[in-house]
């Protein structure tokens, strides 16, 4: 373990879009900063995913100083103030109600076009926080933005590799959206990893990460494999008795910055 260190960093703006390549990311209590602090909501109050409109795989963003910037391959750039308060708001979330703020601006009608129907730009609440679950070991004061289950997700090239070993098709590490990936570590050895630790930051391992169709969808074409790979292929040999695991999530115990090639240290 004395050689793994950081890969790659990535984030997520906004939920279910296209990811954003990273040299150095500070990380809060909440995970890694600007990410997955958005996200869209449809005319029924419900958050979308890419589980059900991969074509948000197709949004691209980038962030400039104080504005977020919006734009597909097909479409011309939006920018939209980050710091830009909204109104609050009850959503539905994997059928859990949470609180968001609407944004009431033009990159609204920009986001219905993509997409096809009418929907909205929301953040998650300031005033009202998002807990994590007691199912993924989440404490008192442990938050969350709009993640799956806790704030960061970590996955290593060597289980990636172990996969793509029993493949016909191989898979990029972005079919399942990490955060943090890590070189160096043996194949699948972080599903027993109890802390890590990378610079001055420490993470608690919160859970495996379950996974689900997304994995199945092709994060640069948005096609759906018609084999629900690799999905189909980790079903397998990962599965447990409620779900097929591949990365763990982190929950941050202490902040500061992690950049590519910093080392990574784990408690067994």
């Amino acid at each position: 373990m004395s050689k793994a260190a950081i890969s790659h960093l990535f984030i997520y703006p906004v939920k279910s879009t296209f990811r954003i390549s990273l040299t150095v990311s500070e990380v809060n209590n909440k995970g890694f900063k600007n990410d997955r602090i958005f996200a869209i909501l449809n005319r029924q109050r419900q958050i979308i995913t890419a589980r059900e409109h991969p074509q948000l795989f197709a949004i691209k963003t980038r962030l400039d100083n104080d504005k977020l910037i919006f734009q597909t391959d097909a479409d011309t750039a939006i920018e939209y103030p980050i710091a830009q308060q909204g109104t609050a708001q009850n959503a539905i979330l994997f059928n859990s109600s949470i609180h968001v703020e609407t944004i009431q601006h033009k990159v609204n009608n920009w986001l219905s076009d993509v997409l096809g129907e009418s929907v909205q730009l929301v953040r998650m609440s300031e005033a009202q926080h998002r807990s994590i679950k007691p199912k993924y070991n989440g404490k008192a004061g442990d938050y969350i933005q709009f993640q799956d289950a806790a704030p960061i997700h970590l996955l290593s090239t060597s289980s990636l590799r172990a996969l793509n070993e029993k493949l016909d098709q191989p898979v990029s590490i972005h079919h399942f959206r990490p955060n943090i990936v890590v070189e160096g570590s043996e194949a699948f050895a972080e599903d027993h990893w109890k802390q890590v630790i990378i610079g001055e930051c420490a993470f608690d391992v919160a859970v495996k990460t379950a996974r689900c169709t997304m994995t199945t969808i092709h994060p640069e074409t948005q096609t759906i494999h018609h084999q629900q790979e690799p999905l189909r292929t980790l079903s397998t040999f990962r599965r447990t008795d409620k779900s097929v695991n591949f990365g763990i999530y982190l929950i941050p115990r202490q902040s500061g910055w992690v950049e590519v090639g910093d080392s990574v240290r784990v408690v067994l």
